[in-house]
């Protein structure tokens, strides 16, 4: 994991998020943010917005800044694989309810590797430590991730490589140096070995 930022906004992306969000934000407005049956049939009802044009509006961008690596694991990506959102669309049980109002938010697009984005890592898993954003909120910095955004900071501050040396063996993980950082390399499972 490596520090790389955002750079600039593709036109497209800005565009599509604009109109998007001017949508669901009209929809929302007898939405109680606190009734969880109620956010639960909203998205529902919006599922398929949430779909739409955050790919191909911005895959050719995060390629090219990342240099067609994971912005996890820097495992070289394949075309098919994953656009991340950092703070999850979609809902995780007993976690979140998910963060689809940043679907189409620049900062919270990363390319992912199938492994690093999949159900069994990172997937819709986002710890936080204290309140975590109400629908429509966007100032992510109230927000005390408990994951590391590579593209935000630098993943040098809380992570470290780690060799052990066996008879003709070398056996390299990421660890954590700080609390976040041990978390994202569990999650993650940058921790295992990298076989």
């Amino acid at each position: 994991m490596i520090h790389v930022s955002h750079g600039q906004e593709p036109p497209e992306l800005a565009r599509c998020r604009r109109r998007y969000l001017a949508v669901l934000e009209g929809a929302w407005q007898d939405i109680d943010a606190d009734d969880a049956a109620a956010v639960a049939e909203f998205r529902k009802r919006h599922d398929a917005c949430f779909e739409r044009d955050y790919r191909k509006t911005s895959r050719d961008a995060l390629y090219r800044q990342w240099q067609h690596l994971c912005a996890y694991c820097g495992a070289e990506r394949n075309a098919s694989d994953p656009i991340d959102h950092f703070r999850p669309r979609r809902p995780q049980p007993n976690e979140h309810e998910g963060y689809w109002w940043l679907t189409w938010s620049w900062h919270n697009l990363l390319p992912s590797c199938t492994t690093c984005n999949s159900p069994c890592t990172k997937g819709s898993k986002f710890p936080v430590a204290g309140p975590r954003l109400r629908p429509f909120e966007h100032n992510v910095d109230r927000e005390a991730a408990q994951l590391i955004d590579p593209s935000r900071e630098d993943p040098l501050e809380y992570l470290e490589y780690a060799v052990e040396e066996g008879v003709d063996t070398e056996r390299w993980t990421v660890q954590g140096k700080r609390p976040r950082g041990t978390i994202t390399a569990s999650l993650l499972q940058l921790d295992k070995d990298d076989e």
